[in-house]
């Protein structure tokens, strides 16, 4: 079929229209499941978009001819089934059949049933989409480089467009909002031809899609959310909510919340009720209504470092609804600097406050900074009294619910950039829920022993302090060692409220659990290691994984160890961890599910059909290998920016738009160039080289400019990543192309056998970062490509 340059036209700008939605919407599910899930589940939402891509390229692989033939009908049938199906997606969500419930999983097999069955309705727009990228693929395989440019460039845009469209709609507003994006090219490529039947359907689906698009559904929440719970208590609602890329932020009204954590059982007054605040269905605080007189707040092990010194400088890093900064305006705390990297969060609380949480926010004494924590540190000259950490964890320890979630706030470099920012007899405070099996808890001991060794502060015990009520444990860090007069004013302060001393320079064994009996003993003895110089035996022989954390390797909820699970299940008292930690072994569980389904669509297929040409073993090695080194790069970008991004959806949008928009200019300039043997090579050696090296330095240019501007952060992940970008965009195409000149059959099949590497490459990464860092997934990328490049220099003699 001979089509003219209008119709070539039309069709490019029909890749770049619907590759702007693809990309949009694997940003939009990553919000919806933000809000009804307990994790943004970014790695299983670009598996499933890789699944649409798979299937679509094993179906072009099975049936070219039939498609070649048909290429016009197949592209605006394909089109216009993108657009459509995405209408689909938020009714069908709603649906009971297909939600499924990721903490049940492991207890109810129809919710294993929902998620293969989720992952598939879902996985229909990425289908249709790549359907029609890849029957342009076949079609214009001499302008290959031009086409795979629109369809990156489109993606790239997709990124801002989500960002622009979640300020101002709500996350079961956008899938519909997105529909417009390829009905607009499906009706673009009606506009150059005389069917009206199909003007008219294009006009229609964008009416639908438009009315879909203002209307917003309530989603359903897993149950096993702070919100879902809270909402079970008798006269309790939403009363109001705002929503925003950061998140959507509720405030609840009801008549039996009453927060108060480390709250002494003496306590002579009542607990007043609050209301409570949640993002994304998370708990974050209540919403003060005034400064109480009852001075709840020193009857709170939170009260510690105001009970060992009187800080005249203190800074609250994630203030949150303003709970840390109550706590210090209600010990007289002359200057309170504040942190708080949620904008939303904090402008909405500032707009809906009454008397009492406008003072909180807008006391005198109170400079409260709309900005990431780790970035203020960096940027801040200022030395401070005591620094405030937010409570870590959630009640009864370390949820599985968190299990993947970033935490930055506990690595080794932050516990150093806090240490340099504190003045001569400064402090750190931190609390955590007292956890069974002890985990989380050893692990903030394990971080801030080992500040203190880093800081070069030798007898450790001197300068570390902790007490507990019967549910919460606070520490004090000190940089300067704790008195006897301010260690005799801790015991006092324990004796007062029926508080025990954990940590303490002379600590006695009868000082021990005298009013809140800990039921695992042992925890005081593996405390006893930490601080002393057989920690390092400890963390290799404990059951979980306690040691300190770093930026490399931030995932400070994730305790488990694959090679001590027997240990953990041949003891009783461990067994409870296994159901607390069960957030990590869901990712294994997707993991399975996605390639299940890949390999049954994708190669089962592909097996069964006759593989053709004699270079489908180089091109099954190169394209497998190419896939799943491009998605290394993706998966470790998305996780390493989200510290640098502030936020993990605009890591995810920032990074795909560059790596994307970096990658089509790759692909659009291995166009210009011939297509051989020798750049099959070169090209795959010299992006190993490049990932060897950002393997190392990578993590300490981010340490080194967080403290920037965002325009001068953007502009810097822009020229980070343009450079491996670029060159990782080159291989593809060139290798289609050197195809389609040696046997145009195989292109299809190379591209479904992409479309499965990266499908599983996508959340095995994110596996291998919990395991192993950052810096060894750029090392697994890099030998990826170096695997491409052995494999073409060896099967290039046969």
């Amino acid at each position: 079929m001979i089509l003219t340059k209008t119709e070539r036209q039309s069709t490019f700008i029909g890749v770049g229209l619907i590759s702007i939605a693809i990309i949009a919407q694997q940003l939009a599910l990553i919000r919806i499941f933000s809000n009804t899930q307990w994790y943004h589940f970014a790695f299983v939402i670009i598996s499933i978009a890789l699944l649409g891509f798979g299937v679509a390229g094993t179906i072009l692989s099975l049936w070219r001819p039939w498609f070649s033939t048909r290429f016009e009908q197949v592209f605006s049938l394909s089109t216009f089934g993108t657009g459509f199906s995405l209408c689909l997606i938020v009714p069908v969500l709603n649906s009971e059949v297909l939600f499924f419930d990721s903490y049940q999983i492991f207890e109810d097999s129809h919710q294993i049933f929902a998620l293969l069955f989720s992952c598939l309705v879902l996985s229909i727009p990425f289908f249709f989409g790549a359907l029609a990228i890849g029957v342009a693929f076949v079609q214009y395989n001499r302008q290959i480089g031009s086409l795979y440019f629109y369809n990156l460039v489109g993606s790239a845009l997709g990124g801002p467009t989500f960002l622009a469209l979640a300020w101002l709609l709500y996350p079961s507003q956008m899938p519909a909002v997105l529909a417009l994006f390829p009905l607009a090219a499906f009706l673009f490529i009606q506009s150059k031809r005389a069917n009206l039947t199909y003007k008219i359907i294009g006009l229609v689906s964008i009416a639908i899609a438009a009315g879909l698009g203002m209307q917003s559904m309530d989603l359903p929440v897993s149950e096993y959310k702070s919100l879902s719970k809270t909402l079970l208590l008798p006269n309790t609602s939403v009363t109001m909510e705002r929503n925003s890329p950061y998140g959507l932020v509720q405030v609840v009204q009801s008549p039996h919340v009453r927060h108060a954590p480390g709250l002494s059982l003496t306590f002579p007054g009542e607990v007043p009720v609050r209301n409570v605040v949640f993002n994304d269905g998370n708990w974050v605080g209540p919403v003060f209504n005034a400064l109480d007189s009852n001075n709840l707040s020193r009857y709170t092990t939170l009260a510690l470092p105001y009970v060992l010194r009187r800080p005249g400088t203190v800074l609250i890093l994630e203030a949150g609804s303003g709970e840390s900064i109550k706590m210090a305006l209600e010990h007289d705390v002359p200057e309170i600097t504040a942190t708080e990297s949620n904008r939303t969060l904090v402008d909405f609380l500032i707009e809906i406050a009454d008397e009492g949480a406008d003072y909180i926010f807008s006391h005198p004494k109170v400079l409260l900074n709309k900005i990431e924590p780790r970035t203020f540190l960096s940027t801040s000259d200022d030395k401070y009294d005591l620094i405030a950490l937010p409570i870590i964890n959630v009640f009864g320890g370390a949820s599985g619910t968190n299990a993947l979630q970033e935490q930055y706030l506990l690595t080794q470099e932050a516990l150093q950039a806090m240490w340099s920012s504190l003045k001569v007899d400064g402090m750190i405070t931190i609390s955590c829920w007292i956890d069974y099996p002890s985990r989380g808890t050893l692990r903030i001991v394990s971080t801030l022993i080992d500040a203190l060794e880093r800081a070069g502060i030798q007898n450790a015990e001197l300068h570390v302090a902790a007490v507990k009520n019967w549910s919460l444990l606070t520490f004090c860090l000190s940089k300067s060692p704790i008195s006897t007069e301010e260690e005799d004013r801790l015991r006092e302060f324990c004796d007062r409220h029926s508080f025990d001393p954990v940590l303490l320079p002379n600590l006695k064994q009868s000082d021990i659990d005298r009013f809140n009996i800990l039921q695992d003993t042992s925890f005081y003895d593996y405390l006893n290691m930490i601080v002393s110089d057989q920690r390092e035996l400890f963390w290799s022989n404990y059951a979980f994984r306690v040691q300190p954390v770093s930026d490399n390797n931030p995932y400070f909820h994730q305790h488990l160890r694959p090679l001590k699970l027997n240990q953990v299940l041949g003891d009783q008292s461990m067994l409870p961890a296994i159901f607390m930690e069960l957030g990590y072994f869901l990712v294994i569980a997707a993991f399975a599910v996605i390639a299940v389904l890949a390999f049954l669509l994708i190669i089962i297929p592909l097996l069964l059909a006759k593989v053709p040409g004699r270079e489908w073993l180089w091109a099954l090695i190169y394209f497998a290998g190419i896939g799943a080194g491009y998605m290394f790069v993706e998966i470790v970008l998305i996780h390493q920016f989200i510290l640098y991004a502030g936020n993990a959806v605009y890591s995810t949008a920032l990074v795909l738009t560059c790596l994307l928009l970096a990658s089509g200019a790759g692909s659009l300039y291995s166009e210009k160039i011939k297509s051989d043997h020798r750049r099959l090579i070169r090209v795959p050696l010299l992006i190993a080289g490049l990932l060897f090296f950002y393997s190392f330095a990578l993590g300490w240019f981010l340490q080194s400019t967080i403290g920037l501007s965002q325009p001068l952060k953007v502009a810097i992940t822009l020229v980070l990543i343009s450079p491996i970008g670029f060159i990782m965009g080159m291989p593809f195409p060139s290798a289609m192309s050197y195809l389609g000149l040696k046997n145009k059959e195989t292109v299809p099949w190379a591209w479904g056998v992409n479309s499965y590497s990266s499908v599983i490459s996508t959340s095995a990464a994110t596996i291998c970062a919990v395991e192993f860092g950052f810096s060894w997934l750029l090392i697994a990328a890099g030998s990826a490509y170096l695997v491409v490049l052995l494999a073409t220099l060896f099967l290039s003699r046969t």
